[in-house]
């Protein structure tokens, strides 16, 4: 009845203070992501936090990338720090020749609410 991800709620969430530990990546290091989930909502409810890689100007990639999810659970008005782990493989494509291959170039790190 809904596509993915467009359940009913009866509550708001709000994705704030998205913090990456570092800009820049060698090929093989992992990126850790925090984040405040906070429900702005009048009832307790749980959101599926979704954290996206969305490769620039490669147009052989989609994008965007759904890479990692966690579901958290909020009472009304309450936040918390959510925390995420991108390894290399976050970053990576499957070439048939090649195995699992990381483009250099950058890459946008998003949350669900985008």
């Amino acid at each position: 009845m809904f596509p993915f991800v467009h359940g009913l709620s009866y509550t708001g969430f709000a994705y704030e203070n998205l913090t990456p530990d570092r800009t820049a990546l060698a090929q093989h290091e992992a990126l850790r992501l925090s984040f405040t989930l906070r429900n702005t909502g009048t009832v307790t409810g749980k959101e599926i936090a979704q954290v996206y890689v969305a490769p620039r100007n490669m147009p052989h990639r989609p994008v965007r990338e759904l890479k990692r999810f966690i579901k958290v659970s909020l009472e009304p008005g309450e936040a918390k720090t959510v925390s995420v782990q991108l390894d290399a493989r976050a970053f990576s494509r499957y070439c048939e020749d090649e195995g699992w291959r990381t483009d250099g170039g950058v890459y946008d790190i998003l949350p669900s609410s985008i």
